[in-house]
């Protein structure tokens, strides 16, 4: 549940920062990954990262079980 004081002027994270906005974004929108409290990777729709042996290339496998 979510409640705010002031409809935000858009959910555009382009085109605003305020902080009623972002609220709403993190409740409708997920990521495939995060950093903790401690700045260390954390999982959300990814289920793991895997880097190629250049650096150059970087992928994230979904969890099995994320809906769209």
């Amino acid at each position: 549940m979510l409640a705010i004081v002031r409809a935000p002027h858009s959910l555009d994270v382009h085109n605003t920062s305020t902080r009623a906005a972002c609220d709403i974004n993190l409740s409708l929108y997920e990521t495939e990954s995060a950093r903790d409290e401690d700045a260390r990777l954390v999982f959300d729709l990814a289920a793991a990262a895997r880097i190629s042996e250049g650096g150059h290339t970087y992928a994230f496998p979904l969890r099995s079980n994320a809906l769209f």
